[in-house]
């Protein structure tokens, strides 16, 4: 173990641990319990009504390295078909399910991808065209497939001349987010930590110029606004959503999450919180390893793109603290884990990387995080907390955000 506190908690609390809702190395999230809680059919929950299903498609992750075992799609989608999507999307990222509505909401869902590969000729792939045309259908909706592509058009079309590109299908409507790359982030984040630390007790200093000038909080509303175009689709039309960006699994895992916080009241428990931060950072590859540098020198892959989403995350929990039955006391506590290394949760690029490779030998950050309180009342627990089964529209203009200084001034 790396830290002196692994081997004690490992050894001296493994038998209470076992018997807690989550063990030493256990997981927030389970794929079949999920689905069945989204209405998503399952081996082991029959929902005819839904035109989803889960499947272990990306068995020994031989569909795509980066994404989790089990996958949903449409019902019609043949493996064959799931192959050819594979090398027609970048990193075989091919289009799957993130969120579902269930029948309250026609089964509207949220799906994710990587850009396809069709370069500046426009090559075609006939599967990736029907998947989505079936992702349209399903939900017997008349509306074009929302495709928000979360890069800037420019960006989008140098990633084109590249060879990577946008879905511009028949029956679909592209429309570009403006959500800057990670090295945009990795600046502002820089610039925004300059600012606080240029600020100087008794004096004026120039505080609102330098936050402004970081681009920080501009990069957190196009973030924010792309997330509540897919929230609106969703609730106000029950049609689904696409959303990319060019690998997948960095902008892509901010939206996609923030949008299903925003539409599904069980994200906003704690145990529902973590369970998202799981299925769609941890599961789909988002990678920590190399945005974090953990454990490697920090190099121009360096982003804290999980520090940027749960500042988001703050927004929307600023403008609705009764909505969440967490404080953002937690956001902070997973902001400052997401640094030590001292859990396994959080380490590594991959699920199967950090299956294979970690999964037995650290701890659990959920179990950490949900272990039953001690006194004094921790920190992350909502006493304001009244639950509600309606989706949250937050205010994504700057207007409205507030400095997270528990975070930013956490050293000041």
């Amino acid at each position: 173990f790396a830290f002196p506190h692994a081997e004690e908690t490992w050894v001296c609390q493994a038998s209470r641990q076992a018997s807690a809702p989550l063990g030493p190395d256990r997981s927030a999230y389970d794929p079949q319990q999920e689905c069945a809680r989204m209405g998503v059919e399952t081996d082991t929950f029959q929902n005819p009504g839904c035109p989803w299903h889960l499947r272990r498609a990306n068995a020994d992750y031989g569909l795509c390295p980066s994404y989790p075992e089990w996958l949903v799609f449409p019902r019609d989608v043949t493996s064959e078909d799931l192959r050819a999507v594979a090398n027609f999307r970048r990193r075989s990222r091919v289009p799957t399910l993130s969120w579902c509505g269930g029948p309250d909401l026609s089964y509207a869902a949220i799906w994710r991808c990587s850009q396809p590969l069709e370069g500046w000729r426009g090559s075609r792939c006939p599967e990736d065209e029907r998947l989505l045309a079936s992702i349209r259908q399903g939900t017997r909706s008349t509306r074009e497939l929302l495709v928000i592509d979360l890069r800037t058009g420019t960006r989008a079309l140098m990633n084109k001349v590249g060879g990577g590109g946008f879905t511009e299908y028949e029956g679909c409507r592209l429309v570009f987010g403006g959500v800057e790359n990670v090295h945009s982030v990795r600046d502002a984040w820089r610039a925004m930590g300059a600012a606080v630390a240029a600020v100087v007790d008794g004096e004026v200093g120039a505080w609102l110029k330098d936050v402004a000038d970081s681009r920080w909080y501009d990069y957190l509303g196009a973030l924010l606004r792309c997330s509540l175009m897919a929230v609106r689709e969703v609730y106000e039309h029950r049609s689904s959503v696409l959303m990319h960006c060019s690998d997948g699994w960095d902008r892509t895992s901010q939206s996609v999450s923030l949008a299903a916080l925003c539409l599904d009241a069980s994200h906003r428990t704690r145990v529902g919180f973590l369970r998202l931060v799981q299925r769609d950072f941890c599961c789909f590859g988002h990678p920590f390893r190399k945005r974090l540098a953990l454990g490697q020198p920090v190099d121009s892959e360096f982003c804290p793109v999980l520090i940027q989403w749960l500042e988001c995350v703050y927004q929307i929990v600023d403008q609705f603290p009764w909505e969440f039955e967490f404080t953002p006391g937690l956001l902070l506590r997973i902001a400052n884990e997401s640094m030590t290394n001292r859990f396994g949760s959080l380490l590594c690029d991959t699920e199967q990387e950090r299956q294979r490779e970690v999964a037995n030998f650290t701890l659990s950050l959920w179990s950490a995080l949900l272990q039953p309180p001690e006194p004094p009342a921790p920190t992350d627990v909502n006493a304001r907390y009244r639950p509600s089964t309606r989706p949250i529209m937050p205010v994504v203009s700057q207007v409205r955000f507030c400095v997270w200084e528990e975070y930013w001034f956490r050293f000041h």
